[in-house]
């Protein structure tokens, strides 16, 4: 236990820095270039006044003796001096470009998760001011399903399905009622585990591990388009849920867009993680038909997507 609140962190930092490192390094870009583009207006601005300084000089050179060799070598080693500490401050100012990028990019990182892990608290406690028409929709669901049972056989007992329709909807409130108890109850150890990842990340985003050129070009445009492909998949899995009145559409959209990073099965996951809101919904007219729209929906953008877009996106 005392290794896996190590360990885990640093692999969940790890992942997370190779799709930072772009992120982080973009902005010192952006901070640096501000910066060259503050000293260059500057720089015009106090051109006069430089201008008229080496014309005072020139008026004093004229008057005055020519310096001796030792006055020249101690102006060679001044101007030298000059030079050091003008490629220091460089230095300086690149650390202090690439302390703020981290710190923007892990403050950024860390407001989408609060974003995300209050929405989806506030969508599940939603869902439980609701639950009553959930209860109408398993009721309904028990109905249907003894309907379709005695239409097509007489062996299977009423009380049956009523009791399996009945042990689904406490299934399902004891799956909602779960995801908010880990948060009340591992608080501590989550907070704990959050500060070790985001000290990782800080390390590993301020003295990034060198690689190659070419394999970082590759990754950078790999998790561009990757991010760029889930973010359009999740916006129109989210669009088309909403579109059905389905209860945590925009939670089933932020859930697509992070499953879809695990390759082939995590679109899988994320298309049927609706199924049962879906089912036990009161409201819904017609929950099958409902959920085979969601589910054929789901599967059509997924095989657009990831068959047909993000291979196109590659390929250019």
């Amino acid at each position: 236990s005392a290794m896996r609140s190590v360990l885990m962190p640093l692999l969940w930092a790890f992942f997370l820095v190779m799709g930072l490192v772009p992120a982080s390094s973009f902005v010192e870009h952006l901070l640096l270039h501000s910066c060259a583009c503050m000293q260059g207006v500057l720089v015009a601005c106090f051109r006069p006044l430089a201008r008229r300084l080496p014309e005072a000089s020139c008026c004093r050179r004229r008057h005055a003796p020519s310096p001796s060799a030792e006055e020249a070598a101690e102006a060679g080693h001044c101007s030298e001096q000059a030079s050091e500490e003008h490629s220091c401050c460089d230095g300086w100012r690149q650390q202090l470009a690439r302390f703020v990028a981290v710190v923007v990019v892990i403050g950024c990182f860390l407001g989408t998760i609060v974003c995300f892990v209050l929405l989806v608290i506030q969508s599940v406690e939603n869902m439980k001011d609701n639950w009553s028409w959930y209860k109408q929709g398993a009721d309904r669901i028990s109905r249907s399903v003894n309907t379709m049972l005695k239409d097509l056989s007489k062996l299977v007992p009423p009380a049956l399905v009523d009791k399996i329709t009945e042990n689904s909807l406490e299934a399902l409130q004891s799956a909602v009622t779960t995801v908010l108890k880990p948060v009340a109850e591992n608080v501590t150890s989550v907070l704990v585990e959050l500060i070790m990842m985001l000290l990782y990340m800080a390390f590993w985003l301020c003295n990034p591990i060198e690689v190659n050129t070419t394999v970082a070009g590759l990754f950078k445009r790999y998790i561009l388009m990757k991010g760029m492909t889930s973010a359009l998949y999740a916006a129109c899995v989210w669009l088309l849920l909403h579109m059905l009145h389905i209860d945590l559409a925009i939670v089933f959209g932020c859930f697509t867009f992070f499953l879809n990073f695990v390759p082939e099965v995590g679109p899988f996951v994320a298309a049927v993680l609706p199924i049962p809101v879906i089912l036990f919904d009161g409201r819904l007219p017609n929950p099958w038909f409902t959920l085979a729209v969601a589910l054929g929906g789901e599967l059509g953008l997924k095989f657009f997507f990831g068959n047909i877009f993000e291979v196109k996106l590659i390929e250019s």
